[in-house]
């Protein structure tokens, strides 16, 4: 509140004993009646204090956008089973000569659109 200090709990949503204090702390400093209450006079001065501060409120960080990935261009099927999917620079030869390395029997490449 206003240069207050929240240590324990920081924004509590509702008034418990740290924003009560702070209030209070914030009242006397203020010369106010101190009632722990944020009555019109208590927020009137509030926003004059904070006026001057000239206290504006952090923008919220732009969300990361994750590119979404890009659809795979080819599948690799080795003995029947998808074993990768590639997309327009991922190195399909280096993934074909593993397969044959790993001794596969049977290959196949299919285009994602002629299943």
């Amino acid at each position: 509140m206003a240069g207050e200090k929240l240590p324990k709990f920081g924004a509590e949503g509702k008034p418990g004993d740290e924003t009560t204090a702070a209030i209070k702390s914030f009242q006397k400093k203020n010369k106010l009646v101190i009632d722990s209450i944020p009555g019109p006079k208590t927020l009137a001065k509030l926003a004059e204090v904070l006026k001057k501060k000239k206290v504006t409120t952090n923008p919220l960080p732009k969300p990361k956008v994750t590119p979404k990935p890009k659809k795979p261009i080819h599948r690799l099927i080795a003995d029947g089973k998808q074993v990768n999917a590639f997309g327009e620079t991922d190195n399909l030869l280096a993934s074909i000569e593993k397969q044959i390395k790993a001794g596969v029997k049977k290959l196949k490449l299919r285009g994602c659109n002629n299943d």
